[in-house]
């Protein structure tokens, strides 16, 4: 039993040891892929103020791109703001709709940095901007114009390849990933970081 706290308590202490010889701060830039269905509110073509409405939800493939900024406190233990766009166009039946998604979150990273790589989890949360134009049509329903602000999270990891000693390239970064009226489906993100 004094073994397995000794062993705990060793444990927790490196990880509190400031990172000694280890970037403290990484800046991404990239390509960025999100899929998943929207859901959207049309409305019958009626006279009256009262017009049915049914919920539609289609899906998407949405690109754009990411950025994020992590600081690393500990070694191994990142904390990071993450941005992200997203735009592309939703076909409820006949017509289209653009959509355009836009993210803002925060949360914790943990790392794991060897001499070539760097693989990483991330648990983001934070805020999301979503708008869709009119244009969509579904029958006898049309998709209006809406905007919609809400909470976003991003659950997944990735890995950084060194090319020089402040350069890397990041092949893939996956998340789970949902907004406000954007259903939990994949975000894919690949580009380049910095590391000083």
């Amino acid at each position: 039993m004094r073994k397995r706290w000794a062993l705990t308590i060793l444990f927790c202490a490196a990880l509190a040891m400031p990172s000694l010889g280890q970037d403290n701060f990484e800046v991404f830039g990239g390509y960025s892929y999100a899929h998943g269905s929207e859901s959207l509110t049309s409305t019958l073509l009626c006279p009256g103020p009262l017009c049915p409405t049914q919920t539609l939800t289609p899906s998407t493939n949405l690109n754009g791109w990411e950025g994020s900024f992590v600081y690393n406190p500990l070694k191994g233990l990142g904390i990071v703001a993450d941005f992200s766009g997203h735009y592309g166009t939703v076909s409820p039946g006949s017509g289209a709709s653009s959509v355009h998604l836009n993210t803002f979150m925060f949360g914790p990273r943990f790392s794991i940095n060897l001499p070539k790589v760097s693989p990483f989890v991330h648990f983001l949360f934070g805020g999301a901007h979503q708008s869709i134009g009119p244009g969509g049509s579904s029958g006898s329903y049309i998709v209006p114009s809406s905007s919609n602000n809400g909470f976003a999270t991003a659950v997944g990891g990735g890995i950084d390849i060194k090319l020089s000693p402040l350069l890397y390239l990041r092949p893939i970064q996956a998340d789970l990933f949902s907004a406000p009226t954007h259903s939990l489906g994949p975000r894919i993100s690949a580009g380049r970081a910095l590391h000083f």
